[in-house]
């Protein structure tokens, strides 16, 4: 009870603040979370779900498009991984700014596959929300090709600042883009940006090119200035995208170990700290004492990292303190300065069965896997595993369907008791499927014409035809 108070009151106080323009996102946003961690895989996913506003269904088709992709990659790669003993990981986290009717998400994700080292992405969707129209880069300017030849010279321009930092052709990787450029919103920001390895090594990551609206207020469209210029940039450290209002820093030790400020942090989180002269910090029952590498809560045991640090009368914990001692979500970030940042994220979101029936999902490395899955998916009536087994082209066309019946599948009689599957051409599979019935002893067959499709190492269900 105590913690939830904490909680309540540190919020209220946040959302009193007016310090952030998203002191209403309760009114159209809640977020979904994916966890799973077994021998090959460790998955944590949160997301947004939108509602309330038009085109709110089609950025949380997006970003669930985006999501079970992502699962079935990580799944399946550390299914193959396994037996070399290394488990793959996938993280995935959102932010976005609302500005009036003018909403920008950044849903970003990391993925490791066992190689040398991970990869970071992100998609971005900005929309408007009183019409659903969705914004290409082209779309904010009163003239696209003034709007991207600024922009386009403006980045050139950072560039030569610091050229070591990208490939020799920047320029022709840049120009090559012909204004298609990755972008979001943040405060009174436009926010363009280039993925690993697009114009510079890996160990340059993501570039960021930040561009005040002020500074292309004159080509900018009206409405999409007048909107962003209200904007305000969040600080380092937020709670389900609030910023809670830190005034400290996010340190990092010459062996690249996160420290955070443990006050902040924790306090956001609900729980109480306390501290004295012989104990040090006190949260969750545990001691922190200055130069004691050893963590823990009550009733768990001491977990051994990097010692805490006090500077200017601020604690510092490193960052695992929070995800592995208090079982926090709390994720390691880098915003669009380069600074780093600290997201976190209540570890429960809200209930919907996407989030609960994605759980086990992978993507099939044969066209009769992929039969043989979706086969199994109609039996369990699970529509999330059926939806992430179809093509881009019959996610499109099916999307609609699997939503408007929350991907749950099928009914309570008939329903499907067991399937076959003959190979009937090259990539075509028939599937007949027995359905039985609440009268005893009735049932009837339905047969399925399935053609697959190979997609680089995964297959999946290019078409579904019923046979009469």
């Amino acid at each position: 009870m105590k913690k939830v108070l904490v909680l309540t009151v540190a919020m209220a106080l946040i959302l009193l603040s007016g310090t952030t323009v998203l002191a209403d996102n309760s009114q159209f946003v809640k977020h979904g979370v994916i966890n799973e961690d077994d021998d090959y895989c460790h998955i944590n996913v949160v997301t947004p779900i939108f509602e309330g506003f038009s085109g709110a269904g089609t950025v949380n088709h997006i970003i669930r498009d985006i999501v079970i992709d992502s699962i079935g990659h990580a799944r399946t790669a550390g299914i193959q991984l396994k037996e070399f003993r290394k488990k793959t990981e996938l993280v995935i986290y959102y932010d976005y700014s609302k500005y009036d009717d003018l909403l920008s998400v950044q849903l970003n994700t990391y993925i490791y596959l066992g190689g040398a080292h991970g990869s970071s992405e992100i998609n971005p969707i900005t929309i408007n929300t009183a019409t659903g129209d969705v914004y290409n880069f082209k779309d904010l300017f009163q003239d696209e090709v003034k709007g991207v030849g600024f922009v386009e010279e403006y980045i050139l321009e950072t560039i030569k600042e610091n050229p070591e930092a990208y490939f020799e052709d920047y320029e022709e990787r840049v120009k090559s883009k012909e204004g298609d450029f990755d972008y979001y919103l943040n405060g009174d920001n436009l926010v363009v940006y280039f993925g690993q390895y697009d114009i510079g090594p890996y160990a340059s990551g993501i570039r960021y090119f930040e561009i005040n609206a002020g500074d292309i207020k004159d080509i900018l469209k009206d409405e999409i200035y007048n909107s962003i210029v209200k904007g305000r940039k969040k600080g380092l450290i937020t709670y389900n995208t609030l910023d809670i209002n830190s005034k400290n820093e996010i340190k990092q030790t010459d062996d690249w170990i996160s420290m955070v400020p443990l006050r902040d942090i924790a306090e956001s989180l609900g729980y109480k700290v306390d501290w004295n002269k012989e104990d040090g910090a006190i949260v969750a029952g545990g001691f922190i004492k200055p130069g004691i590498g050893s963590y823990s809560r009550q009733g768990s045991e001491a977990i051994e990292m990097t010692p805490p640090t006090i500077e200017n009368g601020v604690t510092y914990v490193p960052l695992d303190y929070f995800t592995k001692v208090l079982e926090e979500n709390v994720i390691y970030a880098v915003d669009s300065s380069g600074e780093p940042a600290i997201k976190i994220f209540s570890k429960e979101g809200v209930e919907n069965n996407f989030d609960k029936l994605i759980k086990g999902f992978s993507l099939p490395l044969s066209g009769e896997e992929a039969v043989k899955m979706y086969g199994e998916a109609i039996k369990n009536r699970n529509g999330v595993f059926q939806y992430g087994l179809l093509s881009d082209k019959l996610k499109k066309e099916k999307y609609n369907d699997f939503e408007g019946f929350f991907f749950v599948t099928g009914v309570s009689s008939p329903w499907v008791d067991s399937y076959e599957i003959t190979n009937t051409g090259e990539n075509t599979y028939d599937m007949d499927l027995t359905y039985r019935t609440s009268v005893p002893g009735e049932s009837f067959i339905e047969t399925m014409k399935i053609v697959v499709n190979n997609v680089n190492e995964y297959w999946n269900i290019d078409s579904i035809e019923y046979i009469e």
